[in-house]
Protein backbone atom coordinates (compact mmCIF):
# COMPACT_ATOMS: atom_id res chain seq x y z
CA UNK A 1 0.00 0.00 0.00
CA UNK A 2 1.32 3.48 -0.90
CA UNK A 3 0.00 6.59 0.84
CA UNK A 4 1.05 10.25 0.28
CA UNK A 5 1.40 13.01 2.90
CA UNK A 6 -2.17 14.25 2.68
CA UNK A 7 -5.62 13.65 4.18
CA UNK A 8 -5.45 9.92 3.53
CA UNK A 9 -5.51 9.38 -0.22
CA UNK A 10 -4.22 5.89 -0.98
CA UNK A 11 -4.21 3.22 -3.64
CA UNK A 12 -4.19 -0.52 -3.12
CA UNK A 13 -2.51 -2.86 -5.59
CA UNK A 14 -3.13 -6.54 -6.26
CA UNK A 15 -0.61 -8.04 -8.67
CA UNK A 16 0.27 -11.48 -10.00
CA UNK A 17 3.71 -12.13 -11.44
CA UNK A 18 5.48 -14.97 -13.23
CA UNK A 19 8.93 -15.52 -14.69
CA UNK A 20 7.41 -15.84 -18.16
CA UNK A 21 5.40 -12.61 -18.23
CA UNK A 22 6.89 -10.55 -15.42
CA UNK A 23 5.13 -8.37 -12.85
CA UNK A 24 1.49 -7.82 -13.78
CA UNK A 25 1.83 -9.18 -17.36
CA UNK A 26 2.25 -5.58 -18.55
CA UNK A 27 3.21 -6.63 -22.07
CA UNK A 28 -0.42 -7.55 -22.78
CA UNK A 29 -1.28 -5.73 -26.03
CA UNK A 30 -4.59 -4.33 -27.27
CA UNK A 31 -4.74 -7.00 -29.97
CA UNK A 32 -4.29 -9.70 -27.32
CA UNK A 33 -7.02 -8.12 -25.21
CA UNK A 34 -9.38 -8.37 -28.18
CA UNK A 35 -8.65 -12.10 -28.42
CA UNK A 36 -9.21 -12.49 -24.68
CA UNK A 37 -12.51 -10.60 -24.71
CA UNK A 38 -13.76 -12.65 -27.65
CA UNK A 39 -12.90 -15.81 -25.71
CA UNK A 40 -14.78 -14.51 -22.68
CA UNK A 41 -17.89 -13.59 -24.67
CA UNK A 42 -18.13 -16.90 -26.52
CA UNK A 43 -16.47 -19.52 -24.30
CA UNK A 44 -16.81 -18.53 -20.64
CA UNK A 45 -19.22 -15.56 -20.42
CA UNK A 46 -20.08 -15.92 -16.71
CA UNK A 47 -17.93 -16.07 -13.58
CA UNK A 48 -17.81 -19.42 -11.82
CA UNK A 49 -18.62 -17.79 -8.47
CA UNK A 50 -21.74 -15.96 -9.53
CA UNK A 51 -22.46 -14.74 -6.01
CA UNK A 52 -19.07 -13.02 -5.70
CA UNK A 53 -19.46 -11.45 -9.15
CA UNK A 54 -22.96 -10.20 -8.44
CA UNK A 55 -21.96 -8.67 -5.10
CA UNK A 56 -18.98 -6.93 -6.72
CA UNK A 57 -20.16 -6.03 -10.23
CA UNK A 58 -23.92 -6.33 -9.94
CA UNK A 59 -24.00 -9.25 -12.38
CA UNK A 60 -22.35 -12.61 -13.00
CA UNK A 61 -21.72 -11.65 -16.64
CA UNK A 62 -18.12 -10.90 -17.54
CA UNK A 63 -17.27 -7.46 -18.91
CA UNK A 64 -14.61 -6.78 -21.53
CA UNK A 65 -11.15 -6.30 -20.07
CA UNK A 66 -9.53 -2.93 -20.87
CA UNK A 67 -6.18 -3.62 -19.18
CA UNK A 68 -4.14 -6.53 -17.85
CA UNK A 69 -6.01 -8.20 -14.97
CA UNK A 70 -2.66 -9.33 -13.56
CA UNK A 71 -2.24 -5.79 -12.15
CA UNK A 72 -5.22 -4.20 -10.39
CA UNK A 73 -4.90 -0.73 -8.83
CA UNK A 74 -7.92 0.64 -6.97
CA UNK A 75 -8.93 3.42 -4.62
CA UNK A 76 -9.59 1.79 -1.25
CA UNK A 77 -11.90 2.92 1.54
CA UNK A 78 -15.54 2.77 2.54
CA UNK A 79 -16.27 5.90 0.47
CA UNK A 80 -14.30 4.67 -2.56
CA UNK A 81 -14.00 1.19 -4.10
CA UNK A 82 -14.11 -0.66 -0.79
CA UNK A 83 -11.40 -3.01 0.43
CA UNK A 84 -9.70 -6.03 -1.03
CA UNK A 85 -11.56 -9.21 -0.19
CA UNK A 86 -12.29 -12.69 -1.44
CA UNK A 87 -14.82 -11.49 -4.00
CA UNK A 88 -12.33 -9.20 -5.74
CA UNK A 89 -9.52 -11.76 -5.58
CA UNK A 90 -11.77 -14.48 -6.97
CA UNK A 91 -12.73 -12.36 -9.98
CA UNK A 92 -9.15 -11.27 -10.62
CA UNK A 93 -8.03 -14.91 -10.54
CA UNK A 94 -10.60 -15.95 -13.14
CA UNK A 95 -9.81 -12.93 -15.32
CA UNK A 96 -6.14 -13.98 -15.32
CA UNK A 97 -7.03 -17.59 -16.16
CA UNK A 98 -9.16 -16.32 -19.06
CA UNK A 99 -6.15 -14.45 -20.42
CA UNK A 100 -3.94 -17.54 -20.23
CA UNK A 101 -6.56 -19.84 -21.77
CA UNK A 102 -7.38 -17.40 -24.57
CA UNK A 103 -3.77 -16.75 -25.56
CA UNK A 104 -2.04 -20.01 -24.77
CA UNK A 105 -4.32 -22.79 -25.94
CA UNK A 106 -4.85 -24.47 -29.29
CA UNK A 107 -7.66 -26.52 -30.85
CA UNK A 108 -7.31 -30.21 -30.11
CA UNK A 109 -7.59 -31.00 -33.83
CA UNK A 110 -4.41 -29.02 -34.54
CA UNK A 111 -2.26 -31.17 -32.25
CA UNK A 112 -0.70 -33.67 -34.66
CA UNK A 113 1.20 -35.64 -32.02
CA UNK A 114 -1.04 -38.24 -30.35
CA UNK A 115 1.48 -38.83 -27.57
CA UNK A 116 1.66 -35.09 -26.83
CA UNK A 117 -2.08 -34.48 -26.82
CA UNK A 118 -2.56 -37.05 -24.05
CA UNK A 119 -0.42 -34.93 -21.72
CA UNK A 120 -1.98 -31.58 -22.62
CA UNK A 121 -4.73 -30.52 -20.18
CA UNK A 122 -8.13 -29.57 -21.56
CA UNK A 123 -9.33 -26.00 -21.18
CA UNK A 124 -12.08 -26.37 -18.51
CA UNK A 125 -15.68 -25.67 -19.52
CA UNK A 126 -14.61 -25.17 -23.15
CA UNK A 127 -14.90 -27.87 -25.83
CA UNK A 128 -12.06 -28.68 -28.20
CA UNK A 129 -9.20 -26.67 -26.69
CA UNK A 130 -5.93 -27.85 -25.14
CA UNK A 131 -3.71 -25.82 -22.82
CA UNK A 132 -0.08 -25.22 -23.73
CA UNK A 133 0.80 -24.74 -20.04
CA UNK A 134 -0.25 -25.97 -16.65
CA UNK A 135 -1.35 -23.10 -14.41
CA UNK A 136 -0.35 -22.82 -10.74
CA UNK A 137 -1.08 -19.77 -8.57
CA UNK A 138 0.46 -19.03 -5.18
CA UNK A 139 -1.29 -16.65 -2.78
CA UNK A 140 -0.17 -15.19 0.52
CA UNK A 141 -2.22 -15.74 3.67
CA UNK A 142 -5.04 -13.28 4.29
CA UNK A 143 -8.64 -13.47 5.43
CA UNK A 144 -9.75 -12.98 1.82
CA UNK A 145 -7.45 -15.56 0.30
CA UNK A 146 -8.11 -18.13 3.06
CA UNK A 147 -11.88 -17.79 3.06
CA UNK A 148 -13.59 -21.14 3.60
CA UNK A 149 -16.68 -22.47 1.87
CA UNK A 150 -19.91 -21.45 3.57
CA UNK A 151 -20.33 -24.96 4.98
CA UNK A 152 -16.62 -25.84 4.96
CA UNK A 153 -14.83 -27.48 7.86
CA UNK A 154 -13.08 -24.90 10.02
CA UNK A 155 -11.58 -25.21 13.50
CA UNK A 156 -11.92 -21.46 14.08
CA UNK A 157 -15.70 -21.56 14.00
CA UNK A 158 -16.27 -24.43 16.44
CA UNK A 159 -17.49 -23.61 19.97
CA UNK A 160 -16.96 -25.88 22.97
CA UNK A 161 -20.65 -26.80 23.24
CA UNK A 162 -23.63 -26.69 20.87
CA UNK A 163 -24.89 -23.15 20.32
CA UNK A 164 -27.26 -21.27 18.07
CA UNK A 165 -24.35 -19.10 16.88
CA UNK A 166 -22.22 -22.06 15.86
CA UNK A 167 -21.39 -22.38 12.16
CA UNK A 168 -23.18 -25.19 10.34
CA UNK A 169 -20.55 -27.29 8.59
CA UNK A 170 -20.86 -30.08 6.06
CA UNK A 171 -20.77 -33.75 6.99
CA UNK A 172 -17.38 -35.48 6.81
CA UNK A 173 -16.43 -39.07 6.00
CA UNK A 174 -13.88 -40.80 8.22
CA UNK A 175 -11.46 -41.86 5.48
CA UNK A 176 -8.83 -43.53 7.68
CA UNK A 177 -7.81 -43.93 11.30
CA UNK A 178 -4.65 -41.80 11.28
CA UNK A 179 -5.49 -38.11 11.38
CA UNK A 180 -9.21 -38.77 11.86
CA UNK A 181 -9.70 -41.03 14.90
CA UNK A 182 -8.17 -40.86 18.36
CA UNK A 183 -7.08 -43.56 20.79
CA UNK A 184 -10.32 -43.89 22.78
CA UNK A 185 -12.94 -46.33 21.53
CA UNK A 186 -16.47 -46.51 22.91
CA UNK A 187 -19.68 -48.09 21.65
CA UNK A 188 -20.82 -44.79 20.13
CA UNK A 189 -17.53 -43.59 18.61
CA UNK A 190 -17.02 -43.50 14.84
CA UNK A 191 -15.16 -46.01 12.69
CA UNK A 192 -13.40 -45.77 9.34
CA UNK A 193 -16.01 -45.32 6.60
CA UNK A 194 -18.60 -43.69 8.87
CA UNK A 195 -19.99 -40.24 8.11
CA UNK A 196 -19.92 -37.70 10.92
CA UNK A 197 -22.73 -35.16 11.04
CA UNK A 198 -21.67 -31.71 12.21
CA UNK A 199 -25.20 -30.58 13.08
CA UNK A 200 -27.58 -32.26 15.52
CA UNK A 201 -30.61 -33.68 13.73
CA UNK A 202 -33.35 -36.17 14.47
CA UNK A 203 -30.97 -39.02 13.55
CA UNK A 204 -27.40 -39.54 14.76
CA UNK A 205 -24.29 -40.63 12.79
CA UNK A 206 -25.46 -44.28 12.77
CA UNK A 207 -29.00 -43.50 11.61
CA UNK A 208 -30.56 -44.08 15.00
CA UNK A 209 -32.62 -41.59 17.00
CA UNK A 210 -30.40 -38.73 18.19
CA UNK A 211 -30.28 -38.23 21.94
CA UNK A 212 -28.26 -35.02 21.99
CA UNK A 213 -24.80 -34.14 23.31
CA UNK A 214 -22.98 -36.86 25.21
CA UNK A 215 -21.94 -34.31 27.85
CA UNK A 216 -24.05 -31.68 29.50
CA UNK A 217 -27.75 -31.39 30.16
CA UNK A 218 -29.45 -29.77 27.18
CA UNK A 219 -33.10 -30.04 26.19
CA UNK A 220 -33.99 -31.13 22.70
CA UNK A 221 -35.87 -27.93 21.88
CA UNK A 222 -35.21 -24.30 22.79
CA UNK A 223 -37.05 -23.18 25.92
CA UNK A 224 -38.65 -19.89 24.86
CA UNK A 225 -40.21 -17.22 27.05
CA UNK A 226 -41.76 -14.50 24.91
CA UNK A 227 -39.72 -12.26 22.60
CA UNK A 228 -36.96 -9.65 22.79
CA UNK A 229 -35.38 -6.97 20.62
CA UNK A 230 -32.06 -7.78 18.90
CA UNK A 231 -29.85 -5.16 17.26
CA UNK A 232 -29.08 -5.51 13.55
CA UNK A 233 -25.44 -6.04 12.62
CA UNK A 234 -23.46 -3.94 10.13
CA UNK A 235 -24.31 -6.08 7.09
CA UNK A 236 -28.01 -6.03 7.93
CA UNK A 237 -28.02 -2.25 8.47
CA UNK A 238 -26.20 -1.71 5.17
CA UNK A 239 -28.64 -3.99 3.33
CA UNK A 240 -31.64 -2.13 4.79
CA UNK A 241 -30.21 1.23 3.71
CA UNK A 242 -29.33 -0.04 0.25
CA UNK A 243 -32.83 -1.42 -0.23
CA UNK A 244 -34.27 2.04 0.44
CA UNK A 245 -31.77 3.74 -1.86
CA UNK A 246 -29.60 5.33 0.85
CA UNK A 247 -25.82 5.36 1.25
CA UNK A 248 -24.90 2.01 2.81
CA UNK A 249 -21.20 2.64 3.43
CA UNK A 250 -19.62 3.58 6.74
CA UNK A 251 -19.17 2.36 10.30
CA UNK A 252 -21.95 0.95 12.43
CA UNK A 253 -22.67 4.16 14.43
CA UNK A 254 -23.03 6.07 11.14
CA UNK A 255 -25.32 3.41 9.68
CA UNK A 256 -27.50 3.42 12.80
CA UNK A 257 -27.91 7.21 12.67
CA UNK A 258 -28.72 7.04 8.97
CA UNK A 259 -31.33 4.35 9.55
CA UNK A 260 -32.92 6.28 12.39
CA UNK A 261 -33.10 9.44 10.25
CA UNK A 262 -34.73 7.49 7.44
CA UNK A 263 -37.17 5.71 9.73
CA UNK A 264 -35.59 2.31 9.13
CA UNK A 265 -35.73 -0.09 12.13
CA UNK A 266 -32.35 -0.90 13.67
CA UNK A 267 -33.61 -3.86 15.71
CA UNK A 268 -35.74 -6.93 15.09
CA UNK A 269 -38.00 -9.07 17.25
CA UNK A 270 -36.64 -12.53 18.07
CA UNK A 271 -37.65 -15.32 20.45
CA UNK A 272 -36.33 -14.92 23.98
CA UNK A 273 -34.53 -18.25 24.44
CA UNK A 274 -33.92 -19.00 28.10
CA UNK A 275 -32.26 -22.34 27.48
CA UNK A 276 -30.85 -23.54 24.16
CA UNK A 277 -31.94 -26.91 22.80
CA UNK A 278 -29.61 -29.12 20.75
CA UNK A 279 -31.86 -29.91 17.76
CA UNK A 280 -30.63 -28.10 14.65
CA UNK A 281 -27.58 -26.69 16.44
CA UNK A 282 -23.96 -27.06 15.33
CA UNK A 283 -22.03 -29.60 17.36
CA UNK A 284 -19.37 -28.30 19.71
CA UNK A 285 -15.69 -29.28 19.72
CA UNK A 286 -16.22 -31.59 22.70
CA UNK A 287 -18.90 -33.58 20.87
CA UNK A 288 -17.00 -33.75 17.56
CA UNK A 289 -13.83 -34.96 19.26
CA UNK A 290 -15.65 -37.46 21.47
CA UNK A 291 -17.37 -39.04 18.49
CA UNK A 292 -13.94 -39.48 16.89
CA UNK A 293 -12.33 -40.99 19.98
CA UNK A 294 -10.10 -38.08 20.99
CA UNK A 295 -11.79 -37.54 24.37
CA UNK A 296 -11.29 -39.67 27.47
CA UNK A 297 -14.75 -39.58 29.01
CA UNK A 298 -13.35 -40.77 32.34
CA UNK A 299 -11.40 -37.50 32.65
CA UNK A 300 -13.84 -35.10 31.09
CA UNK A 301 -13.07 -32.25 33.48
CA UNK A 302 -9.52 -31.89 32.15
CA UNK A 303 -10.64 -30.59 28.75
CA UNK A 304 -11.24 -26.93 27.92
CA UNK A 305 -10.86 -24.54 24.99
CA UNK A 306 -7.16 -23.82 25.62
CA UNK A 307 -6.48 -26.73 27.98
CA UNK A 308 -5.32 -27.14 31.56
CA UNK A 309 -2.07 -25.63 32.81
CA UNK A 310 0.80 -27.54 34.36
CA UNK A 311 2.74 -26.49 37.46
CA UNK A 312 4.80 -24.01 35.42
CA UNK A 313 1.73 -22.35 33.96
CA UNK A 314 2.12 -23.89 30.50
CA UNK A 315 -0.90 -25.27 28.67
CA UNK A 316 -1.04 -29.06 28.35
CA UNK A 317 -1.83 -29.43 24.65
CA UNK A 318 -3.46 -32.85 25.00
CA UNK A 319 -6.20 -31.22 27.11
CA UNK A 320 -6.80 -28.35 24.68
CA UNK A 321 -9.85 -28.70 22.46
CA UNK A 322 -8.32 -26.17 20.05
CA UNK A 323 -5.16 -28.25 19.73
CA UNK A 324 -7.04 -31.53 19.29
CA UNK A 325 -9.28 -30.03 16.61
CA UNK A 326 -6.18 -28.89 14.72
CA UNK A 327 -5.03 -32.53 14.53
CA UNK A 328 -8.06 -33.52 12.45
CA UNK A 329 -6.82 -34.05 8.91
CA UNK A 330 -10.07 -33.28 7.13
CA UNK A 331 -10.32 -29.92 8.91
CA UNK A 332 -6.67 -29.07 8.22
CA UNK A 333 -6.92 -29.96 4.53
CA UNK A 334 -10.26 -28.31 3.85
CA UNK A 335 -10.01 -26.39 0.59
CA UNK A 336 -10.54 -22.65 0.52
CA UNK A 337 -13.00 -20.91 -1.79
CA UNK A 338 -10.13 -19.78 -4.03
CA UNK A 339 -8.87 -23.35 -4.27
CA UNK A 340 -12.36 -24.55 -5.20
CA UNK A 341 -12.69 -21.97 -7.97
CA UNK A 342 -9.13 -22.51 -9.20
CA UNK A 343 -9.49 -26.28 -9.31
CA UNK A 344 -12.82 -25.92 -11.11
CA UNK A 345 -10.87 -23.98 -13.74
CA UNK A 346 -8.15 -26.61 -13.91
CA UNK A 347 -5.49 -24.75 -11.89
CA UNK A 348 -3.34 -25.53 -8.88
CA UNK A 349 -3.99 -23.07 -6.05
CA UNK A 350 -1.65 -23.00 -3.07
CA UNK A 351 -0.43 -20.57 -0.40
CA UNK A 352 3.07 -19.37 0.30
CA UNK A 353 4.70 -20.11 3.69
CA UNK A 354 3.91 -17.67 6.46
CA UNK A 355 6.52 -15.18 7.71
CA UNK A 356 9.08 -15.99 4.99
CA UNK A 357 8.63 -13.26 2.33
CA UNK A 358 12.05 -14.00 0.81
CA UNK A 359 10.68 -17.23 -0.69
CA UNK A 360 7.11 -16.06 -1.44
CA UNK A 361 5.91 -16.94 -4.92
CA UNK A 362 8.32 -15.88 -7.65
CA UNK A 363 10.07 -13.31 -5.49
CA UNK A 364 7.06 -10.97 -5.55
CA UNK A 365 8.03 -9.39 -2.22
CA UNK A 366 11.18 -8.06 -3.88
CA UNK A 367 9.00 -6.40 -6.53
CA UNK A 368 6.96 -4.74 -3.79
CA UNK A 369 10.12 -3.65 -1.98
CA UNK A 370 11.60 -2.22 -5.18
CA UNK A 371 8.41 -0.28 -5.93
CA UNK A 372 8.23 1.10 -2.38
CA UNK A 373 11.86 2.19 -2.33
CA UNK A 374 11.49 3.88 -5.72
CA UNK A 375 8.40 5.69 -4.44
CA UNK A 376 10.18 6.91 -1.30
CA UNK A 377 13.09 8.26 -3.35
CA UNK A 378 10.83 10.55 -5.39
CA UNK A 379 10.40 14.25 -4.40
CA UNK A 380 7.31 15.37 -2.48
CA UNK A 381 6.28 17.49 -5.47
CA UNK A 382 5.44 14.25 -7.33
CA UNK A 383 3.03 13.19 -4.56
CA UNK A 384 1.28 16.45 -3.70
CA UNK A 385 -1.97 15.98 -5.60
CA UNK A 386 -4.23 13.03 -6.21
CA UNK A 387 -3.46 13.02 -9.93
CA UNK A 388 0.30 13.19 -9.34
CA UNK A 389 0.10 10.50 -6.67
CA UNK A 390 -1.83 8.11 -8.93
CA UNK A 391 0.63 8.73 -11.76
CA UNK A 392 3.61 8.00 -9.50
CA UNK A 393 2.07 4.76 -8.15
CA UNK A 394 1.49 3.53 -11.71
CA UNK A 395 5.08 4.46 -12.53
CA UNK A 396 6.33 2.45 -9.54
CA UNK A 397 4.40 -0.57 -10.81
CA UNK A 398 5.34 0.03 -14.45
CA UNK A 399 7.87 -1.59 -16.77
CA UNK A 400 10.46 1.09 -16.10
CA UNK A 401 10.86 0.12 -12.45
CA UNK A 402 9.70 -3.51 -12.54
CA UNK A 403 11.02 -4.62 -15.89
CA UNK A 404 10.82 -8.24 -17.05
CA UNK A 405 14.58 -8.65 -16.58
CA UNK A 406 14.49 -7.23 -13.05
CA UNK A 407 11.53 -9.32 -11.89
CA UNK A 408 13.30 -12.42 -13.19
CA UNK A 409 16.31 -11.50 -11.06
CA UNK A 410 13.98 -11.31 -8.06
CA UNK A 411 12.59 -14.74 -8.94
CA UNK A 412 16.11 -16.13 -9.10
CA UNK A 413 16.98 -14.64 -5.72
CA UNK A 414 13.85 -16.15 -4.17
CA UNK A 415 14.78 -19.56 -5.58
CA UNK A 416 18.24 -19.24 -4.04
CA UNK A 417 16.62 -18.80 -0.64
CA UNK A 418 14.33 -21.74 -1.33
CA UNK A 419 17.41 -23.87 -1.98
CA UNK A 420 18.96 -22.66 1.27
CA UNK A 421 15.92 -23.56 3.34
CA UNK A 422 15.62 -26.91 1.61
CA UNK A 423 19.24 -27.81 2.39
CA UNK A 424 18.92 -26.59 5.97
CA UNK A 425 15.90 -28.81 6.41
CA UNK A 426 17.64 -31.74 4.77
CA UNK A 427 21.23 -31.53 6.03
CA UNK A 428 21.36 -28.68 8.49
CA UNK A 429 23.67 -26.63 6.28
CA UNK A 430 23.49 -24.28 3.29
CA UNK A 431 25.10 -25.01 -0.06
CA UNK A 432 24.78 -21.51 -1.56
CA UNK A 433 27.01 -18.48 -0.99
CA UNK A 434 24.17 -16.46 0.49
CA UNK A 435 24.54 -15.64 4.16
CA UNK A 436 21.26 -16.74 5.70
CA UNK A 437 22.27 -16.69 9.35
CA UNK A 438 19.91 -13.80 9.92
CA UNK A 439 16.99 -15.89 8.65
CA UNK A 440 15.77 -18.25 11.34
CA UNK A 441 14.16 -21.53 10.44
CA UNK A 442 11.21 -20.76 12.68
CA UNK A 443 10.04 -17.16 12.60
CA UNK A 444 7.77 -15.72 15.25
CA UNK A 445 6.86 -12.46 13.51
CA UNK A 446 6.24 -11.10 10.04
CA UNK A 447 9.34 -9.88 8.23
CA UNK A 448 9.75 -7.11 5.68
CA UNK A 449 11.91 -7.65 2.59
CA UNK A 450 12.65 -3.93 2.38
CA UNK A 451 14.20 -4.10 5.86
CA UNK A 452 15.79 -7.54 5.57
CA UNK A 453 17.36 -7.04 2.12
CA UNK A 454 17.77 -3.26 1.89
CA UNK A 455 21.23 -3.48 0.34
CA UNK A 456 20.11 -5.69 -2.53
CA UNK A 457 17.06 -3.55 -3.32
CA UNK A 458 19.17 -0.35 -3.09
CA UNK A 459 21.64 -1.79 -5.61
CA UNK A 460 18.77 -2.62 -7.98
CA UNK A 461 17.49 0.93 -7.63
CA UNK A 462 20.99 2.32 -8.25
CA UNK A 463 21.22 0.29 -11.46
CA UNK A 464 17.84 1.68 -12.51
CA UNK A 465 19.10 5.24 -12.02
CA UNK A 466 22.25 4.64 -14.03
CA UNK A 467 20.50 2.93 -16.91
Amino acid sequence: MMTPKDDGMGLMVSAIKSREFGFGFQALSEDQLKVVNQFRRTKRPKYRDEKAATQTNGSADKKDLVYSPFLVIFDYGTSAEGYWNYNKMCLQLEDCIDVLDALFSIPTAEVDDDARVQHMPDVPHVDGLKRLYDHAFLFDHSCGHDRKQEDGLSTKDVRVSPTAKGRHMRNSTIEKKSGYLGEYEYDDTLKVGDVQKMVFGELNNCGNAETGPVFGNMPKYDLVNGTKQEKLNVKELAAALQEKGFNSKGRKPDLVKRCESAGIPTTRTVPNVEKTGWLGKAKGALQILYERGWINKEKLDQYSQKGKKDELGNYIKETSLDYLMEQLEDFANERTMLQMIGEDLGCIIDRTPKCTPEIAGEGVEYDWAMAKMYYRKQPLSSKGSKTAFEKLVKECMGKKVLSLERTRKFSRRARQYMTCYYMLEKNGESTTPLDIKKFKKKRKSHTDILKEDTGYISECLRQLGSS
